[in-house]
């Protein structure tokens, strides 16, 4: 026994050793501002990866902490994060600065692309309905289509608080809620699963659908338009972006309905896209061997105006056994609503 905990200690120091030797700091002493006055930035790195910044600023004489990635909100479910900052950061005397800063806590990243801008937009207009007979969610992300497609990308924003204020007061600590500035981080190069980018889902006479692994966008008269995209704050989602959670999209009458599944625990749900002006619905679905089912074990048609649901309530369904259990939507009622 004493062997045994000898050497678990001496695994834990080799660790600790290994872990500190992987960190180091970068000092970097420069007049940002143009007041004929030394500014310092202090890099605190991992694995060469700027963790966090302590800046001096000379122009107020004060001292604070720049968090990197992951030092607030960093989810593996979730495209987004934000890292506040300090007022003093955004004035125009400090642009240099604060573009410095940018420079080591996200090297490589780009410019946001319209995928960004779709998020934004769902995050302002999301209403939970807990009245709704139908849907038990909706958004609205309104169209808009540009020429070319740019894939997404990791890229950041400068935004204020008031732009995303609920996702803000969810996912800052209390200590920065009183910030009113911060830089919007958006990982989408998560979109890509492996070697997997996108696939084309519909063609019709109107409109192409396309899904990446947690997206979807759309093709009309030679413009692109992003419809859908999971964030688990947002539209929940599974625990990890490298898991897949866009399973089946169909076309149908303009809209385009999606199967998108929230991760372990297997949370199908099913969306409703209004392709025309953007609004989305949730359809309530509040039987769990609908809704915690295995994905293999779930699935979707539209027959008529009817949008069935079906699914299998025993193991065997992976076999394609056990009896199946259907729900039933009437797809004009669900147009309707999505005016």
């Amino acid at each position: 026994m004493k062997q045994i905990i000898i050497f678990i200690l001496v695994l834990a120091s080799l660790n600790c050793f290994s872990q500190n030797s992987l960190r180091d700091t970068i000092s970097v002493v420069n007049d940002f501002n143009n007041d004929n006055i030394s500014d310092s930035l202090t890099i605190h790195t991992f694995r060469k990866t700027a963790e966090s910044i302590d800046v001096y600023n000379s122009l107020t004489k004060q001292s604070f902490n720049i968090g990197g990635r992951g030092s607030y909100n960093w989810s593996k479910a979730n495209f987004l994060e934000i890292i506040p900052l300090p007022e003093e950061l955004v004035i125009p005397a400090n642009k240099l600065l604060l573009d410095t800063i940018i420079q080591y806590l996200l090297p490589d990243f780009k410019e946001p692309d319209p995928s960004l801008d779709w998020l934004i937009a769902g995050y302002k207009t999301k209403v939970i309905d807990t009245t709704d007979t139908l849907f038990s969610m909706t958004l609205t992300s309104p169209i808009s289509r540009h020429d070319t497609f740019i894939y997404p990308e990791a890229s950041f924003k400068i935004i204020s608080k008031d732009t995303l204020p609920i996702f803000w007061d969810r996912v800052c600590s209390e200590d920065y809620l009183e910030y009113k500035h911060g830089i919007l981080v958006y990982y989408g190069h998560n979109h890509r699963s492996r070697d997997f980018e996108f696939q084309t889902d519909t063609i019709s006479n109107n409109y192409e659908i396309f899904s990446t692994s947690h997206g979807v966008f759309a093709r009309k008269e030679g413009k692109y338009s992003w419809l859908f995209i999971t964030n688990s704050t947002l539209t929940g989602g599974p625990e990890k972006l490298r898991w897949k959670s866009i399973i089946k999209t169909k076309y149908f009458n303009n809209h385009i309905i999606v199967h998108q599944v929230g991760g372990i625990g297997n949370y199908n749900k099913i969306f409703i896209i209004n392709l025309e002006n953007g609004k989305i619905g949730l359809l309530r679905i509040e039987d769990e061997y609908f809704c915690f089912n295995s994905p293999k074990c779930f699935d979707f048609e539209v027959k008529a105006s009817e949008l069935i649901i079906n699914s299998r309530r025993t193991e065997a369904c992976y076999y394609d056994k056990g009896a199946i259990e259907t729900l039933s939507f009437d797809m004009e009622l669900i147009i309707e609503k999505l005016k």
